[in-house]
């Protein structure tokens, strides 16, 4: 009898320990978001950055801009110049006023695109929506997105939709809301940060899982 409830709790114990690992296989490693990328003009005070009377936000005159680079230590790639391009962004229904002088516009669409000096695209974000705030003074203006998707080469590093972007404006100072509610023309300066979460690696799942087995071994062996 004794000999045939040590092998019912060993097979339960076993059951429990394939379960257990599957679980830890399945579920998302690493969910907290890191900072992938930050980006700067490096001795200018940004990159250039305009909104355009047709109400679309974008790096100056939709090209790729010089930038500063500076990448997340897990991902392949080396600090340094690079090119930054923000393109597509269009804006969404009325702006509104948050406070005197302070605009907040919906964005929907666009996308980021990073590249190195020979324009070999390194890491993309593809944009849902977000939010373009920008004030009188040109003090304090920022454009954020909201969870978004990666692509490229580093995109593989990365779970594919966990992208965030924020942007500092500096001096970007629009003549206000038109006619039709949107926000006016401007053009000033950014530097924004690429977030998200790393995918976890193959190794670190199986270190995990074998963890758990030994775990089990040894209380086995001890009863």
């Amino acid at each position: 009898m004794k000999s045939l409830r040590a092998k019912l709790a060993r097979l339960a114990a076993a059951v429990v320990a394939s379960l257990t690992i599957a679980t830890i296989i399945a579920m998302p490693a690493f969910a907290t978001p890191v900072t992938v990328l930050d980006y700067s003009g490096g001795d200018n005070p940004g990159l250039s950055m305009e909104l355009t009377a047709g109400g679309v936000f974008q790096t100056a005159g939709g090209a790729a801009v010089q930038s500063l680079l500076n990448w997340a230590g897990f991902l392949p790639a080396v600090d340094g110049l690079g090119k930054v391009k923000i393109s597509g962004v269009a804006l969404s229904g009325a702006a509104s006023v948050l406070l005197p002088g302070v605009y907040v516009q919906a964005t929907t669409g666009g996308k980021i695109e990073i590249t190195d000096l020979s324009d070999v695209l390194l890491l993309s974000v593809d944009f849902t929506t977000g939010v373009l705030q920008v004030t009188a003074s040109g003090v304090g203006s920022q454009f954020t997105v909201g969870t978004s998707t990666f692509g490229g080469p580093l995109g593989a590093y990365l779970t594919p939709t966990s992208a965030t972007h924020s942007l500092s404006l500096v001096n970007f100072t629009p003549a206000g809301i038109g006619e039709n509610n949107r926000l006016l023309a401007g053009a000033g300066f950014g530097n924004g940060v690429v977030a998200g979460e790393q995918v976890p690696e193959p190794m670190t799942l199986l270190l995990l899982g074998s963890g758990l087995i030994g775990g089990i071994a040894a209380r086995r062996k001890a009863a």
